[in-house]
């Protein structure tokens, strides 16, 4: 019976010694509900802004200028150039494609760029990159293609301006 009642004790006073707020158990700098003390009361205290969530990436829509037009989706963007040197009635006789989505900010991506034609296949395609930069509403964009030797644009495109070209009909 000794012995029993001696456990009892020694488990008891282990118990409220874990849980007491100066145990080697407890968080360190915590303190036990209700107590105060001067190092509490005059801590600095930081707000901390946190962002929107964000994915990183331009969202799906379309942006436009006079003479480019992109349409963004989740798993990339077709941007159509408006023919040159002289628009033929409203059409695009080039495009670019990415098959990743693109990025707030400044970025690199691999895709094709393709030229249309009058004669069978009916079409060109390139490797090309898309580089640029997207702030806010607003997206510089231009392609290289090193097998042609040359860079199209930088294109200034404004979310929200949509251009409805069809591809050109050459003769």
């Amino acid at each position: 019976m000794r012995r029993t009642l001696f456990a009892i004790l020694s488990a008891s006073l282990g118990i409220s010694l874990a849980c007491s707020d100066r145990a080697p158990t407890s968080p360190a700098g915590t303190q036990a509900v209700g107590a105060s003390s001067s190092k509490a009361a005059g801590r600095d205290r930081h707000v901390v802004v946190v962002p929107p969530r964000s994915d990183g990436f331009v969202q799906p829509g379309v942006w436009g200028s006079d003479n480019a037009s992109l349409t963004v989706t989740q798993e990339g963007a077709k941007l159509d150039l408006l023919s040159s040197p002289f628009p033929k009635g409203g059409c695009f006789g080039a495009y670019g494609e990415m098959a990743r989505p693109i990025p707030n900010g400044s970025f690199s991506i691999a895709g094709t760029y393709t030229q249309l034609t009058g004669v069978s296949p009916g079409k060109i395609e390139y490797a090309a990159r898309f580089s640029g930069v997207v702030e806010g509403s607003r997206m510089s964009i231009a392609i290289a293609v090193p097998a042609l030797q040359q860079t199209f644009g930088p294109f200034l495109l404004t979310v929200g301006v949509s251009n409805a070209w069809s591809p050109c009909l050459y003769p």
